[in-house]
């Protein structure tokens, strides 16, 4: 904000890299998950290993879950006041 950027551009830039971590996380994991469902299945009763609703769903939650965490501090720090930001220690 201290050279020009809006408050929503603030938000929307602290959001945004939550997410891409989230994204990065979840394609490092998807291939581990259903390799270990694989490994599972007999453990897995009235699903299949690739059931796409069974990987979609906890995906979506987890995303949710990343921009909730990630709203609180973005709106702190689009708050902020650039002087007082640019003055602290």
């Amino acid at each position: 904000m201290a050279v020009g950027a809006q408050q929503h551009e603030v938000l929307w830039m602290i959001i945004r890299e939550s997410l891409m971590l989230c994204l990065l996380g979840t394609l490092l994991g998807l291939p581990i998950a259903l390799t270990g469902a694989r490994f599972l299945k007999a453990m897995l009763f009235g699903l299949e290993p690739g059931d796409p609703i069974s990987v979609i769903m906890p995906l979506l939650g987890i995303a949710a879950i990343a921009v909730a965490a990630s709203f609180v501090p973005a709106r702190r720090a689009s708050l902020l006041n650039p002087i007082v930001a640019l003055r602290c220690e």
